[in-house]
Parts: structure tokens; sequence; C-alpha cells
């Protein structure tokens, strides 16, 4: 606490000072700040478009819930000491990159907040990483300002269930994400494309792999859409000939689709576990799926498919 929040804590008791509520962020003009987790940079700042960027920071964000044992005075309002912190559980994780969006800026076709929520979306999906913003801001949190009362902070993404690691990004990487930034914003704008990229950016807050397995498989039949019959063949045929790279890998492809599709069967309807890697196996072929129609700006028609092998 600085000296003049103290003061101002002071005045509110003795009565000499009023209260004013902290001021809310103009999330339309101001430039904001997403404390991005999980992921260091290599090199700062990393531009991805205009007014968009990212930048090495620090921030330590941590949480412990706490008990009350009163109900407050009123229908609203704090309630009354005493309090007491509740162990054995909370939060706590460094963040030493941020998104950052300058203010005004409004480079691709979102509202500003959706903005920074799509750019962490992307590198999930890009890395197969549960990165997530744990906070936005008007200031950078490693800037030495963000902690005074004029500089609200907001908590954006829940901490994602999963944690396997994080992820580097440098510049090559970087130029990845430059690359995919306007192509996704276009497919986004089909409806069904749009669920599907939903569906399996939510995964990493799953409770558990039969969840999470249901879900990418879900993504996977929006994207391909295989229709009411025979779904495991048209699906493994589908994923055969739409990111197959060789006639080899293709008959790979279907051969792992249909083992892959009966354990997501095994767990949305016997409520069997499937192992973490058939998990990541289904993931990876969402993503391959994902990704190419990025590129191509639509989704594929089953009927229609020509093998990249046989052109």
């Amino acid at each position: 606490m600085t000296r003049e929040e103290l003061n101002d804590l002071r005045g509110l008791l003795d009565g000499t000072r009023v209260f004013r509520p902290p001021r809310k962020l103009d999330f339309d003009h101001e430039a904001l700040f997403g404390a991005l987790g999980r992921v260091e940079l290599s090199v700062s700042p990393i531009q991805l478009k205009e007014g968009l960027f990212l930048q090495k920071t620090f921030a330590h964000v941590f949480s412990a819930p706490m008990a009350a044992f009163s109900p407050p005075p009123l229908n609203r309002g704090p309630h009354p000491a005493p309090w007491a912190v509740v162990h054995g559980r909370g939060e706590a994780e460094d963040f030493v990159a941020e998104i950052v969006l300058e203010a005004g800026a409004k480079p691709l076709p979102y509202e500003r907040l959706e903005t920074v929520r799509m750019v962490a979306a992307l590198i999930r999906l890009l890395a197969a990483q549960p990165v997530f913003v744990a906070s936005i801001a008007p200031v950078s949190m490693g800037g030495g300002e963000a902690h005074k009362a004029h500089n609200p902070i907001y908590g954006f993404e829940r901490t994602p269930h999963w944690h396997f690691g994080g992820v580097t990004i440098d510049e090559k990487y970087a130029e990845l994400l430059r690359t995919f930034l306007d192509p996704t914003s276009l497919i986004l704008k089909d409806d069904s494309a749009y669920r599907a990229f939903v569906m399996l950016d939510g995964i990493w807050w799953l409770p558990t792999t039969t969840a999470m397995m249901v879900a990418i498989w879900t993504s996977v039949e929006t994207m391909l859409r295989p229709g009411r019959r025979d779904v495991t063949k048209r699906l493994a045929d589908g994923v055969r000939r739409y990111v197959g790279q060789s006639k080899s890998d293709g008959d790979r492809l279907y051969n792992e689709t249909v083992r892959l599709y009966e354990s997501r069967g095994q767990s949305a309807h016997a409520g069997r576990s499937p192992a973490i890697e058939d998990v990541h196996a289904s993931f990876v072929i969402a993503h391959d799926v994902m990704l190419r129609a990025m590129h191509e700006g639509q989704l594929p028609d089953l009927d229609n498919l020509t093998p990249v092998w046989a052109t």
C-alpha cells in the first residue's frame, strides 16, 4: 500500500475524505495488457500486427480463499471480522509475458477484449499447451504502475485444469502466429468452424480425460460433418484424405482415427477414462484438421475431397 493510499484510508476513517469507487477500465479505448501465463519469450517485444504485440513482463498472481463467520449487517456489503485463510487451497503462478493491445488499436475484426483472448487461444492451438490470460490491466504488470489504485486489474481467464509445461515463443514461432491471425478471424465467421474452435479451445478447462476426449472428437465431427450413417468410417476416411501427407500416412491416420474414435465412444457411453496419450493423439488430429481449414479459409466437404498425395 502506498503512502497516498494509506492517507486515503485514514481520511475515510476520520471522515475527512469521501469514498470513491475504483474507476472502470475503458476496454474500447485504453491500452490493454494481458498477463500471459505459461509462456516465455526468447525476444521482446514481438509485434504481431499494428498495435498488437507480445512483450516480457513480470507478475506473480496468487489467490487464497478466505472464510468469514458472520453475515453482513445489511443485505449487501462486507462480512464483519474475524476472517481466516482457508489453508490447502488457492493458486499462484509467475507471469513473464503479456499480450499488449495499444490504446485505440483494433487490428482484428473482434471486440478489443476478444482480440486478447483470441491471441491466447491461437497460441493454445498451435502449441497444444494450456496457456491463459490471467488478468487485464491498463498498464504493464511489470512496469511499476499496475499496483496503484487508479489502475484497475481485472481477472480474465480462469487457470486451466491441466498443466503440461509451457511454451517458448521465438521469432520463428511468432511468424507462425502472424500467419494464422487473419485466416483465423476469417474462418471463424462460419458458425460450424466457430463452434469447433471454441469446443477444442475449451478442453484445457475440463476436469477429466473422458470429457476432453469427447470434446475433441465433437470438434472434429463439427469440422468434417460426416453425417449420421457410418460415422466412424466416414470420419476416418475424411481424416485420411484431408490431413494425410502421403498414402501410407493417410492409411495410418485412418486406422488411428478408427481406434481413437472407438475410445471416444467408450468415454461417452461407458464412462471409461482414455489414456492421456490417446487424448493427445486425438488433439493432434483435431489440430491438423483445424489448421488446414484455417489455411484454406473454409471447412472441408467430405464428398469432394482430393487427397494431398493425389494432386
